[in-house]
């Protein structure tokens, strides 16, 4: 049982590191690398951040 919770502590620190480098990718230029994990956290901001990266992309 000891490992197991060990287990679950180490998952939510591995997502931790993941989501500062979401962020990085979208001014690198990879929005579809982005728009993955981001479906995973929240599909709703996925949908509102699609019309937005074009937009600054343009400018």
């Amino acid at each position: 049982m000891i490992d197991n919770a060990t287990k679950a502590s180490d998952t939510p620190i591995t997502a931790a590191p993941d989501t500062p480098t979401a962020p990085s990718k979208v001014p690198a230029g990879s929005p579809p690398t982005v728009g993955e994990p981001e479906t995973v956290a929240n599909p709703a901001v996925k949908s509102e951040q699609k019309p937005a990266a074009p937009a600054p992309q343009k400018i």
